[in-house]
């Protein structure tokens, strides 16, 4: 017979017989003896001495901590008593009987140490009798001499089976122990051990650990064999019998019992009270472990945690079992049942007291669990505050019923507290007929509710399928408690279900498929899971004419969801959604607030209506097609995307969004709201009837990028269109020398908005599109141009006849190709607003191109802003023609950025770049502007740089031309010469000679040279530096020059103002803050009028000259002087070198003085037409200097070394007074 028709046989066993349950029957009086006080003592270990001095008492002392003492017979008669007194109250005395009479205790046996009372033959507390003690066992077990002395508690059978009756009072002190071991136990009176421990075992052989930290234990290795008779010589019918009480408040009750099948009718029966509450800081533990017989409870049996274990066999409550919190404690405790069948008729509870949180409670089977009519099973909160607990019932290997009447509660407090959890389980069958409470105040969470069998089917009656969970209508819909039902296989709705407690939910899980044969009416929300273990073998099926209203959100999902009519009316973004990785087919309507969501990895399906108070998105990898004479209405957006989309009536107040990304986007109805955007990538978009647009429309198609390219194909709508205010993007379709369709004027009237395409390659037709645009805070209209890439080619985007933004737009034009973007014939980009091109590649996947005209002289783009990132070039064979405000530019690889721009230009910083950068090596960067040219960020370049502005240059960043690295630097060659000062002027006492013993040869590295030409001025305000690395640099103005700083390096400096002044413009009189670096400086100044070279007597606005190098010459040439000028000044401050001065001018006004702070020139040369001039000054007061410095080859081009110079002034000078020129020597 199998285990399960064994407990199932044993279960009905114990339900027939509990109308007549067994009440074990009252011992037979046992002759009074008058003398049975201990007889026969023999000393086996340690030592004892006993005193029979008093009548009717004996008295033991012992003086060993353990001793044994062997007795012919140990009884204690009423009115007797034996009192121990041992050396601690950890003293053990072992008292043997050897005799062959039971041990009858009617009298009082006390000790202040630990008792052992071992009598094979049996033992008897009587009604009246008390025993007090540290610990007491008491066993039929025998136990060897050496185990004992060694602390091995081992227990075994010597002889027959005996039994072990307390009738009276056994009372450890706390924290004590009371162990009463033997084939069968009765206890009948009251046992006590607050915070200690009570073990009564069933055995034939045992294990028992003492613990002096109170960790007490016992194991069975044999079980029961044979009957067992007790003192009326009758046949024990349980292993283990309380009617009586025990008690071990904050300590431990263990009834452990293990027999052979049938010695027992039970293992353990309690029909008393077994009580081991918790009290503060001790938890209370009562634990039944039963093999072989049921365990049984009539009585009451209350701790903090509560074990029960029977695995090979039955429980059975009839009574109370109770793990509930107190005032002190007020949690709930724990109930954990294990058993191969249960069968609950009582009371199990788990609540908590005032302010609380409820316990658990969990009855779990091998094969069957049956809560019958009646029972309680709760976790609950009792007072107005607290939190609901858990409750699990589960038959692990068989079937679950719960009856009619029986309850099962997990409700919260009153007024304050969360409701808690509830699972009913079964592997087999699982029945459900009874009463779910799981309430919860306003505002807190209801409970929540598992069911989880093999299969369910919910219906008005009990349809008697095998394997089969059966869950009644009726006890659903009285639930308060949030319902989760999950069954390993199905889950069926067979007849009408409602639940009508508000925000009740209902969760169905299943591992293969839901079917919904009925009407669903939820007061929550609904969860629906067909499939829930993955292996795509699970569906939804919604049969027709039934009907799903879900209060609050619905959810499916599912490997295929068939859905028929649904109403759903949360209030998220999701309160309808539906996923499926195979289809979703829609057979009815759909009502839902406020949005509908479903996505597919298959196909979607409609064949009726969705109606929505918000959005309405579909989702699928395969295609989604809309039946004729059927609606999509939605009071927010629509967004559908799918391989390929087929559409018949969308209405909807937001925007339109349709993408099919594999095939084609069918229109055959009618499309009515604010926007319409369309996204597709390989083949046609289709609108076959006409489609009406509102006034604020947008009408998008879009190209992800597969490389087919598409057509959105108008040609078959009969009517004109007409689009107001409406923003209009076409994706057209040219792959193959395809041409897109050309949109005409009979065909497209008037487009308010702006168009984006995306193609392979597209062309601008003649006069096909004017766009007037419109304005919007957030964004404006623009248009797109790429070209896609396929994986083997590139292709061009020729900008052929324009594209106009017109009517006061400021809308975004951008370009984008992988190749080049050619502007041919007449092409034209024009805007007030933005425009964009970008030909760089897109980072390291293709070489990119450039941007390239090809129109001649024709205007390419007008904007506002100009942002242009190219890899080969910007114009670089002809110039590209501009005419916009603001520009930045860049180029990575190769070639040009040659650009003429019509009216003034600011370069400016952009997202792209920071004003204009040319990385290609030697690449040129030129600049025509005919108007004033604004250097606002910085120009940056590996190649020559040019600048001819018609205008003012106003240079506000940083020009830069920089080198690559790898040049070779040459050798310095030394030269000796020496170097006279000649033609010195009044005011020069004494020529000063200075010697200089080398020189460096000039860098053989290739130098780029910077140029500009402005027709107005040029100024360089503070830190805008322009720097050529050694690259020759030249400044040509038709009027003023104002100087920051020109580092030319070792490279040539010639600055020429043709009708102005070259003046210092950042005040500075730093000596090594120049003005001009460089190895030839000319610099030209012709002026028909005054003409001051600073501040007359200012020297720190005057123009500092410096090249920190040797063997140089700079050269200053002045044009004519107005004969009335008063004083030029001109100061130059610089390391060393040759001086050269020289003037073109045929007359010097002999009032005109010069200042010259020279005290470190190598050379000096007056070179002049005239002799003719004003008073000459040099300050040239110095020692002797040895001056030495290291040359970095990184900043001039010569190997790093150490310079020594030497030289020797033979006079000197009084410094220049500059506040009172002519006062000097």
């Amino acid at each position: 017979m199998s285990q399960a028709n064994q407990n199932n046989g044993i279960l009905a066993k114990i339900k027939k017989a509990l109308s007549a349950f067994f009440v074990l029957a009252a011992f037979t009086a046992l002759p009074f003896r008058a003398f049975a006080l201990p007889e026969g003592e023999n000393i086996v270990a340690g030592s004892a001495a006993f005193d029979r001095s008093t009548t009717d008492h004996l008295e033991v002392t012992t003086s060993t901590d353990k001793t044994i003492i062997n007795y012919d017979s140990f009884s204690i008669a009423e009115k007797q008593s034996v009192n121990f007194n041992q050396p601690t109250a950890n003293s053990i005395t072992l008292n043997r009987v050897i005799g062959t009479s039971p041990s009858e205790i009617f009298g009082a046996l006390t000790s202040n140490g630990r008792l052992f009372v071992i009598n094979t033959n049996g033992v008897l507390f009587g009604p009246n009798s008390r025993v007090d003690a540290p610990a007491l066992v008491a066993s039929t077990l025998d136990i060897s001499d050496e185990d004992f002395l060694n602390g091995n508690y081992n227990f075994f059978k010597s002889g027959e089976n005996a039994f072990l009756v307390n009738q009276g009072n056994i009372t450890v002190r706390n924290g004590g122990y009371v162990c009463l071991l033997s084939q069968g136990i009765e206890n009948q009176g009251a046992i006590i051990a607050n915070l200690g421990t009570v073990v009564l075992a069933s055995g034939e052989k045992m294990t028992l650990a003492l613990d002096d930290a109170g960790d007490i234990s016992v194991v069975i290795d044999e079980a029961v064999t044979g009957a067992v008779f007790g003192p009326d010589g009758n046949t024990l019918k349980s292993a283990i019998t309380n009617s009586g009480s025990i008690f071990a408040d904050g300590g431990k009750i263990l009834l452990t019992a293990k027999v052979l099948n049938g010695v027992f009718d039970k293992a353990i029966n309690n029909t008393g009270i077994i009580q081991a509450n918790s009290v503060v800081e001790h938890n209370g533990v009562i634990e039944l472990v039963a093999e072989g017989a049921p365990v049984v409870n009539t009585g009451t049996i209350s701790a903090g945690e509560v074990i029960i274990s029977a695995p090979d066999t039955s429980y059975v409550n009839i009574g109370k079992v109770t793990a509930n919190g107190s005032q002190d404690l007020p949690d709930g405790g724990k109930i954990a049942i294990e058993a191969g069948a249960i069968l609950q008729q009582g009371l199990i509870s788990a609540n908590s007291f005032e302010a609380g949180n409820a316990g658990q409670v969990s009855l779990v089977s091998e094969v069957s669990t049956i809560l019958d009519d009646g029972s309680v099973t709760e976790a609950m909160a009792l007072g107005i505050i607290g939190n609901g607990g858990k409750i699990t019932i589960d038959s692990k290997g068989g079937s679950t019923v719960v009856n009619r009447t029986a309850v099962i509660d997990v409700s919260a407090g009153a007024i304050a507290g969360n409701a808690g959890y509830i699972e009913v389980s079964a592997f087999d069958q699982l029945g459900f007929y009874g009463i779910l409470n799981g309430h919860a105040p306003p505002g807190y969470n209801v409970a929540t509710v598992l069911f989880d069998p093999l299969n369910i089917i919910i219906s008005v009656s009990d349809p008697s399928t095998p394997d089969t969970e059966y869950i009644s209508v009726s006890s659903l819909q009285s639930a308060t408690a949030d319902i989760y039902l999950q069954a390993d296989n199905d889950i069926t709705l067979a007849d009408d279900l409602y639940i009508p407690n508000a925000g009740t939910s209902l969760t169905l899980e299943a591992g293969r498929n839901i079917w919904i044969n009925a009407n669903l009416i939820v007061n929550g929300g609904i969860t629906l899971y067909a499939d829930a273990d993955y292996d795509g073998f699970g569906d939804f099926n919604q049969a027709a004419d039934t009907w799903i209203v879900a209060a609050g959100d619905f959810y499916a999902e599912g490997a295929n969801l068939s859905l028929g009519k649904i109403t759903s009316g949360g209030d998220g973004a999701y309160s309808f959604e539906a996923y499926a990785w195979g289809d979703i087919t829609l057979s009815d309507e759909l009502f839902v607030s406020p949005s509908v969501n479903l996505y597919a990895e298959g196909n979607i399906s409609i064949n009726s209506d969705i109606v929505c108070e918000n959005s309405v998105n579909l989702h699928a990898y395969g295609s989604i097609e809309q039946a004729d004479n059927t609606k999509i209405i939605s009071g927010g957006s629509v967004e559908i995307t799918g391989a390929e989309v087929t559409l018949f009536d969308v209405y909807f107040a937001g925007d339109f969004y349709a993408e099919a990304f594999d095939g084609s986007i069918n229109v055959r109805g009618l499309i009515k709201s604010a926007g319409i955007d369309f996204n597709h990538g390989n083949a046609v978009i289709t609108i076959t009837t006409a489609t009406e647009y509102g006034s604020d429309e947008i009408l998008r198609a879009t190209n992800q990028g597969q490389g087919y390219g598409l057509k959105f194909d108008l040609s078959s709508i009969p009517n004109t269109i007409v689009v107001t205010s409406a923003e209009i993007y076409y994706y057209l379709e040219s792959d193959g020398g395809w041409y897109v369709h050309n949109l005409t004027a009979d065909e497209l009237v008037v487009l308010q908005g702006s168009l984006q395409t995306t193609t392979k390659e597209y062309h601008f037709n003649d006069g096909v599109v004017q766009t007037y645009g419109k304005t919007h805070p957030d964004w404006a209209p623009y248009i797109i141009i790429s070209a896609i890439t396929t994986t083997t080619t590139t292709t061009d985007v020729p900008v052929v006849n324009g594209y106009t933004l017109g009517g006061g737009s400021e809308g975004t034009i951008y370009l984008y190709a992988y190749n080049n973007v050619n502007f041919q014939n007449t092409g034209r980009l024009q805007t007030l607003g933005d425009v964009g091109i970008e030909t760089s590649g897109g980072g390291e996947v293709y070489d990119g191109g450039a941007i390239v005209d090809e129109t001649g002289a024709y205007l390419n783009i007008i904007a506002n802003n100009l942002v242009m990132f190219a890899a080969n070039g910007i114009g670089s064979s002809d110039a590209l023609e501009t005419q916009v405000n603001n520009l930045s530019a860049g180029n990575i690889r190769s070639g040009n950025i040659i650009i003429d721009n019509a009216g003034d230009l600011n370069i400016t910083e952009s997202d792209w770049f920071e004003g204009i950068t040319n990385d290609a090596p030697g690449g040129l960067i030129e600049l025509t502007v005919d108007g004033i040219l604004n250097i606002e960020a910085p120009i940056e370049g590996y190649g020559d740089i040019r600048l001819y502005v018609t205008g003012d240059i106003n240079q506000y960043e940083y020009i830069t031309i920089n080198q690559y690295e790898g040049y070779e630097l040459p050798t310095p060659q030394i030269i000796d010469s020496s170097h006279p000062i000649d033609g010195w002027s009044s005011g020069v006492s004494n020529d000063p000679t200075i010697d200089i013993s080398w020189t460096l040869a000039e860098s053989e590295w290739d130098f780029y040279s910077f140029t500009a030409n402005a027709g107005g001025a040029y100024t360089q305000e503070e830190w805008a530096d322009i720097t050529t690395n050694g690259g020759d640099l030249s400044i040509t103005a038709n009027n003023d020059i104002s100087l920051t700083l020109i580092d030319a390096g070792n490279g040539d400096v010639t600055i020429t103002s043709l009708n102005g002044l070259i003046i210092d413009n950042d005040l500075n009189f730093a000596s090594e803050d120049y003005d001009i670096i460089g190895r030839t400086i000319t610099l030209s100044a012709t002026s028909t009028s005054e003409v001051d070279y600073g501040q007359d007597g200012a020297a720190e606005e005057a123009i500092d000259i410096s090249y920190p190098g040797e063997g140089f010459s700079y050269t200053w040439t002045h044009g004519s002087f107005d004969p009335d000028s008063d004083l030029g000044l001109f100061f130059t401050d610089f390391v060393s070198g040759n001086w050269v001065f020289s003037t073109t001018s045929p007359e010097l006004d002999d009032a005109m003085d010069w200042y010259f702070n020279v005290a470190t020139v190598d050379d000096w040369e007056w070179q002049s037409e005239t002799a003719s001039h004003g008073a000459f000054y040099i300050d040239t007061t110095a020692p002797v200097i040895t001056a030495s410095r290291d040359i970095d080859p990184n900043t001039y081009g010569w190997d790093k070394g150490t310079v020594t110079i030497s030289y020797t002034v033979s006079d000197g000078l009084a410094d220049i007074d500059y506040a009172n020129p002519g006062n000097e020597i």
